[in-house]
């Protein structure tokens, strides 16, 4: 309706007439013609106005139907209570009904005119009898304020929905109240019999007397509605009006929280280094005891947490926040209750943590068949291990059970390291590129590679040729048993000049530290040497050659010599 009325409004406007002023040549009179008089524009104020104007005057306009209504349903309320008590027994049962629905639309019609009266204000906070809350309930009753702030958010979507769904259902039921006057009224047009005529003509007062009382309600629904939506602001207004509100409020009580806390915080702090600054200046070191640290460190993190939260608490209590200081205290009532639950599940965990448990900071343990020195304890355990390039961080819950002990002097941590070259099981020399926590990467001769898991690779048996600062080449030459008589005497120490010779000419002199040339064994076929060479580990790479040098030296020995190089030889004798 005020749509309907602001068009007319704004029609009225624009179609009033002006008055020009008289611009004909004719004779003036004495009276001289007004200026022209111009309609002022209805500003916004003034449309406003009368809308205002026009929703008092419906207002008005429904008070008074009410008021009638009620009047007539007062007047029947009297007759129907004087029939009550003249009545018999048999027909009293329906006539006390009949009053009852009866008084209960006079109090549905009182509720409409005071609702109109009144704007359509909601009554729900009126009148409300106390609620008496059990043991059980008085638990959470500090989470009322978070409902009651929830339920704030949602009225006004939650008002509109419930009105439009008695518009709707209302509208359906004035249908069929329409259907059944009408089909009322088609009984009565057909010509009963006169015993029907009263039923009908009484069935269809009541059933009009719905229809205006169904209106009545659809209009107060409208009104309620109307009022609610007339109260909408603009996006941005509102959006301001919240920010203020916030900032002014909830918004200062949160960061005059936030700054108790950073200055709790930094109190602590200065606490906690003025006492470590003494400390070292009094002892001139800085090495600190383990687990009385680590003590002192959590017991001093749990007190300055548990200020922080008080200073919290005090602060929204002072500024009377009882939302904040409700979430505040759910929150702290289910971390108390969750540590409850948890605290004896992790003994284990919290001994760790103090490092009084079976692992202790600096010390070495085992982990996957690897060797690791335990660099620091906390939620994530760290792990190094000097050998290999990289650390593990493995959970609290994976290490409790791990036994730690101190560290030896001089203990290797891993058989190899990058750059080393190692003998391998199947003979063959490989050098390591790298080592990690998860593999161990070797190049064999040729450029081939090989990846092997660091577990296994610390469980192989090799040869570090370059750990040490030496290795040793063994090598086996055997001569013809024609040569006997030389055998230990001469052999031995051409053998070893000869071997000295061929390094030198090979360009691997410098790097020979020792040779050994002995006799071995009187074999089958051959007197045996055993021609050992010992050499510097910076030229672990050529360990092969280093064994084709000695061979070579050998036959180069027995060629100058004219020494003899038997082969197997099978001796048979003949019997008589």
């Amino acid at each position: 309706m005020q749509y309907i009325f602001r068009f007319l409004v704004v029609f009225w406007v624009f179609s009033c007439p002006v008055f020009a002023d008289d611009t004909s040549e004719g004779p003036k009179s004495e009276v001289a013609t007004a200026p022209a008089v111009v309609e002022p524009t209805l500003t916004e104020e003034e449309i406003k106005a009368a809308e205002e104007k026009q929703k008092q005057q419906n207002a008005v306009d429904s008070l008074a139907s009410t008021q009638q209504a009620l009047e007539e349903k007062i007047k029947e309320q009297t007759q129907l209570q004087r029939q009550v008590k003249a009545a018999d027994a048999t027909q009293k049962p329906e006539l006390q009904a009949q009053l009852d629905k009866l008084n209960a639309e006079i109090k549905n019609l009182k509720t409409t005119f005071e609702q109109v009266a009144i704007g359509g204000i909601s009554l729900e906070s009126f009148g409300q009898a106390e609620k008496e809350f059990d043991w059980k309930e008085e638990l959470v009753l500090i989470t009322q304020p978070v409902l009651e702030s929830l339920k704030d958010l949602t009225e006004k979507p939650r008002k509109t929905e419930r009105l439009r769904s008695i518009i709707t259902d209302r509208t359906l039921q004035g249908k069929e109240i329409e259907r059944a006057i009408l089909s009322v009224q088609s009984r009565i047009a057909a010509n009963p019999p006169k015993t029907l005529l009263p039923a009908l003509k009484e069935t269809l007062e009541s059933w009009q007397s719905k229809k205006k009382d169904n209106q009545r309600e659809i209009e107060l629904a409208q009104f309620q509605l109307e009022s609610l939506l007339g109260n909408n602001e603009p996006w941005y207004e509102s959006f301001t009006a919240s920010m203020k509100s916030f900032l002014g409020g909830r918004g200062t009580t949160l960061f005059i929280a936030g700054v108790a806390s950073f200055l709790v915080w930094l109190a602590m702090k200065g606490i906690l280094w003025l006492l470590l600054f003494r400390k070292r200046k009094s002892s001139g070191e800085q090495q600190k005891p383990q687990t009385r640290y680590r003590v002192a460190l959590y017991l001093y993190k749990i007190l300055t947490s548990l200020l922080i939260v008080i200073a919290v608490v005090v602060v929204l209590y002072v500024r009377g926040d009882l939302l904040l200081l409700a979430l505040m205290i759910i929150v702290i009532i289910g971390m108390m209750l969750a540590l409850r639950e948890l605290l004896p599940r992790y003994v284990n965990e919290a001994r760790a943590l103090l490092n009084m448990g079976t692992l202790r900071e600096g010390e070495r343990v085992f982990y996957n068949g690897v060797p690791w020195q335990v660099t620091h304890i906390n939620v994530h355990t760290i792990f190094r291990n000097p050998e290999l390039f990289g650390v593990l961080r493995v959970p609290l819950s994976e290490v409790v059970n791990l036994n730690s002990r101190p560290l030896s002097r001089d203990e290797a941590w891993f058989p190899s390291e990058k750059g080393d070259f190692l003998l391998m099981p199947d003979g063959a020399v490989a050098e390591v590129l790298s080592q990690t926590p998860e593999n161990v990467e070797l190049k064999s001769r040729g450029g081939m590679r090989l990846t092997y898991p660091t577990h296994s690779m610390y469980e192989m048996e090799f040869y570090n040729l370059t750990r040490g600062g030496s290795y040793g080449v063994a090598s086996t030459f055997g001569i013809d048993y024609s040569h006997i008589g030389e055998s230990l005497t001469e052999v031995p120490e051409k053998f070893k000049d000869y071997v000295a010779e061929g390094f030198r000419s090979a360009g691997l002199g410098e790097h020979v530290l020792e040779i050994l040339v002995d006799f071995k064994t009187a074999n089958s076929s051959s007197l045996d040497y055993l021609i050992y060479v010992t050499m510097h580990s910076r030229i672990a790479s050529s360990y092969f050659k280093i064994e084709r040098v000695i061979q070579q030296s050998c036959v180069k020995a027995c060629n100058e010599n004219n020494w003899n190089i038997p082969f197997p030889q099978l001796t048979l004798h003949k019997a008589d």
